[in-house]
């Protein structure tokens, strides 16, 4: 039973990530391949500042990776296959999908 628990706590402390726009936005460019902060921070149009604190809570969570390369550092999506998780909920809220019993 403990250990149900702390999976579930692992699963919630995932999913109050996943509620974050910003992290989310993160992610879904971050799934298409490596980019810099800069780059990341073009692409979703909020402050470098911003861009960087959702970067810093989604490596914490496990959730990318960076590497620095000379100066930059480039983040990546870790694990890949979180964006099926996230296209999958996004469908459940936008009604796309079709709920049976």
């Amino acid at each position: 039973m403990q250990n149900n628990v702390s999976q579930y706590a692992e699963l919630n402390a995932l999913l109050r990530v996943l509620s974050r726009p910003l992290a989310t936005d993160a992610l879904h460019h971050l799934s298409k391949g490596p980019l810099t902060v800069n780059e990341l921070t073009d692409r979703i149009g909020q402050p470098q500042a911003s861009v960087s604190k959702a970067l810093t809570v989604l490596r914490f969570h496990n959730l990318v990776s960076y590497k620095k390369v000379g100066v930059k550092h480039v983040y990546r999506m870790e694990p890949t296959e979180l964006m099926h998780v996230i296209s999958a909920l996004s469908e459940c809220v936008s009604g796309d999908i079709e709920v049976t019993a």
